[in-house]
């Protein structure tokens, strides 16, 4: 059965785009049939593939193209891709008020024979990021450890939390992953503590801050070709343990 994840959050520069990348391949590496799609309409899911921005997800929404007709192989074994770019936003425009239009997507994605859909959205709330929450059954929510940060996660769970009033709602927090952890830094040791205890049983352990993960997206590498053993795959040593990285991550979807 297909498992649709959905990687929100409504402030950017939290990691968003990357956890979907890397998550996705990672996943795809592990042998699951993934897709992923781009909900934003900068597009950039793409561009971190390598590939170039297309309509895809405004043919899927407006046309009502199937979804083999849309989708495109990312290169990766396993690996596929619902492009966005600017049209994204058109089709945001043109679907306010059509009828049903809250369940589009879900639908739209119901024939899918994926192990995982993995959905990127937007960094802030709009009728994309609601369809994309009413299509899944998990949300992830990365947040970078500052003060600015987590008030992003209270806004997404408030968020959610609206919706379940009004639509046939199944989402559940999967979890809210930590991203750009540096263990140097008193702040991001706060933040970690504080996250942890508003959020009970929910924070990830974090990802590490890496260079290298702003760097692969420029080849249109993900991290697992351009840095396979770096710490925010791997996380840190800690005591002689690894701890962190998105490879514990994958091992929590999977294990779950």
């Amino acid at each position: 059965m297909t498992k649709v994840l959905t990687v929100a959050s409504h402030k950017g520069g939290t990691g968003k785009t990357t956890s979907a990348v890397t998550l996705g391949h990672g996943l795809a590496r592990r042998g699951c049939r993934v897709l992923v799609i781009d909900c934003d309409a900068q597009g950039n899911l793409a561009d971190f593939l390598g590939k170039d921005p297309a309509n895809g997800l405004y043919r899927l929404l407006i046309d009502r193209a199937p979804l083999a007709e849309v989708v495109i192989a990312s290169g990766r074994e396993g690996l596929d891709l619902l492009p966005g770019d600017h049209t994204t936003a058109a089709a945001a425009i043109r679907l306010v008020g059509a009828p049903g239009v809250d369940y589009r997507l879900k639908r739209a994605l119901a024939s899918s024979d994926y192990d995982w859909i993995l959905i990127d959205t937007a960094p802030s709330l709009g009728l994309l990021q609601t369809l994309a929450f009413v299509a899944s059954d998990l949300l992830l929510v990365p947040t970078e450890l500052t003060f600015a940060s987590g008030l992003g996660v209270a806004q997404v769970l408030r968020t959610v939390a609206t919706l379940r009033l009004d639509l046939d709602l199944s989402l559940e927090l999967v979890g809210i992953l930590p991203t750009k952890w540096d263990r140097r830094l008193s702040e991001s040791v706060a933040q970690l503590k504080t996250l942890a205890g508003r959020f009970p049983g929910k924070i990830w352990t974090p990802i590490p801050t890496d260079a290298k993960a702003n760097e692969a997206p420029a080849f249109g590498l993900t991290l697992w070709e351009y840095a396979p053993s770096c710490p925010a795959l791997e996380g840190r040593d800690c005591g002689g343990k690894r701890w962190g990285g998105y490879a514990q991550a994958i091992d929590y979807l999977l294990g779950r």
